[in-house]
């Protein structure tokens, strides 16, 4: 049977001479600007079948949240649903507007 030895060979490595640091260049980047997708409340009485209709709306949003802004738009008389670039909010405000929701867009 043959040993094998794994002693630790000390190793010296020699580092490359330090370069001149090139200049990066970073182009310009435009972020878009957001704006805000407001429901207004205007006199519904069930407030279940309206927190489904936004849920059903934007899809990433819970029932639980949007039972709040349901609420929130009741007692208020609106409430912001979501901040979005502008074509997914307008996307979001016209789903809202197919379901007979007062909806509409706000620079954020």
């Amino acid at each position: 049977m043959v040993q094998r030895s794994f002693a630790r060979r000390s190793v010296i490595s020699r580092a490359a001479p330090a370069a001149e640091p090139k200049s990066v260049f970073l182009p310009k980047v435009s972020f878009e600007p957001y704006w805000r997708v407001i429901l207004k409340y205007s006199g519904w009485t069930d407030n279940k079948l309206v927190a489904e209709y936004v849920k059903g709306s934007i899809p990433s949003l819970q029932f639980s949240n949007a039972m709040r802004i349901v609420m929130v738009a009741q007692k208020e008389g609106q409430s912001i649903v979501v901040t979005a670039i502008r074509d997914q909010a307008e996307i979001y405000c016209d789903n809202l507007k197919r379901k007979k929701l007062d909806a509409f867009l706000e620079e954020a």
